[in-house]
């Protein structure tokens, strides 16, 4: 098994990622994109609404929410992505396939929709960022001196935790304002993850394998990558390279199935 395997789909991801952010370097948007990037904005409390239900396995509600930000926006790759592990949970592996590459393909534009957000955003951003200052210079004045009474050291301690408060929002802004954050974004490891999950229960070893290994080239703690591996290489009786995958993925936090380890060293003959 090659171990960096690379799908012609990754490959226009990137592609049509660089391409997208080049398109999208200008600060004076036009109104269908201001339109677009208001739009995208909108729908995000109903997309955290949607992840709550699926994390509480209330599938229909998620199913039902995931398909109305769809009909508002087809390109939102985060809810499409969802929608493809929602048809693996129902066993439509052939649907759910079309959706996670769809969503691979698709999430070029999603990090053009926040690179917009941010830039509309900046101008509004900073002026909050400038009351929070000044803000937090009034309140620096309210701290008593060294010979502050009772009463005085219980105000103290109110507006300590209001100027912590104020501090954590003018992290948040700055952290909004971080254009550059979105810039550099890449496919998320869970894309490749859920991907190789999916060719896992459809037995094409070779492609789960692949997406595995594109986890774990991003996010090299992804314990239940290396655990899926070990189970693959288990599938294929290469059980030395089963049990190296079991170990990575105890060592990354992943609870390894008993049974899969039991299997693995008897195979080695080492139980």
């Amino acid at each position: 098994m090659k171990e960096r395997g690379k799908t012609v789909v990754v490959h226009c991801v990137i592609c049509a990622f660089f391409v997208g952010i080049l398109s999208f370097g200008q600060e004076d948007f036009s109104k269908e994109e201001r339109r677009l990037f208001q739009k995208f904005q909108s729908l995000n409390k109903n997309f955290e609404k949607a992840v709550v239900y699926y994390n509480k396995g209330d599938i229909r509600k998620s199913k039902k929410a995931f398909e109305k930000i769809l009909e508002q926006m087809p390109k939102h790759a985060d809810a499409r992505f969802y929608m493809g592990q929602i048809a693996y949970k129902e066993g439509d592996m052939e649907t759910a396939l079309s959706l996670i590459v769809k969503a691979k393909e698709d999430y070029a534009f999603v990090t053009k929709m926040k690179v917009g957000m941010a830039q509309m955003l900046e101008p509004k951003l900073r002026e909050q960022r400038e009351a929070l200052l000044t803000k937090l210079e009034e309140l620096e004045l309210k701290l008593p001196g060294e010979s502050a009474s009772n009463f005085d050291e219980d105000m103290n301690t109110q507006t300590e935790r209001e100027m912590e408060n104020v501090k954590r929002e003018i992290e948040r802004i700055d952290k909004r304002l971080n254009r550059t954050s979105f810039l550099k974004e890449e496919l998320p490891a869970d894309y490749f993850y859920i991907h190789g999950n999916i060719y896992f229960k459809m037995k094409k070893f070779q492609e789960a394998h692949d997406q595995y290994q594109e986890t774990i080239g991003i996010n090299p703690k992804h314990g239940r990558a290396y655990n899926n591996l070990a189970a693959l290489y288990f599938q294929v009786k290469q059980y030395r390279k089963a049990l190296e995958y079991i170990s990575q993925a105890e060592a990354n936090g992943a609870t390894v199935n008993p049974d899969l380890r039991s299997a693995v060293l008897k195979a080695l003959g080492k139980e």
